[in-house]
């Protein structure tokens, strides 16, 4: 810390860091009369540059991009646009694309006994009335 610090009358107190000002302590909300307070804490960074000459809204953007590309570690998720381009096909005149599942996903219940049993209760009513 610098050692500068900025106590207001009846809101936050200011102290001067490393990293930039930040601002501590209760925030009046609404009328005297109410009596409602909320706590505030917020730290805002006044430059990320060794010369501040030198610094525009370009380059804080290009740094801070480069921040997030290195802090990902060029990790980006595929957009489903992206998965959607990936699985179009296009067979016998027509086009293909697999159902956009969510990740993950449920698994889809068994339905294979009740699909059994009812072909074997078909069966055996095709065979006992050939006719119908």
């Amino acid at each position: 810390m610098s050692g500068r610090v900025v106590r207001g009358e009846n809101g936050p107190t200011a102290i001067d860091t490393k990293l930039g000002w930040v601002l501590s302590g209760p925030v009046p909300v609404g009328t005297q009369a109410d009596r409602q307070q909320s706590n505030l804490v917020t730290t805002h960074v006044l430059t990320s540059a060794v010369n501040p000459a030198h610094v525009t809204n370009e380059t804080l953007d290009g740094t801070l991009k480069s921040f997030w590309e290195l802090e990902s570690l060029g990790i980006k998720p595929r957009s489903m646009y992206e998965e959607f381009q990936e699985q179009i096909s296009f067979k016998d005149e027509r086009y293909e694309v697999h159902l956009p599942w969510k990740t993950p996903h449920p698994l889809l219940p068994d339905n294979y006994d009740l699909s059994m049993k009812r072909l074997d209760n078909l069966l055996k009513r095709l065979h006992q009335d050939p006719k119908s």
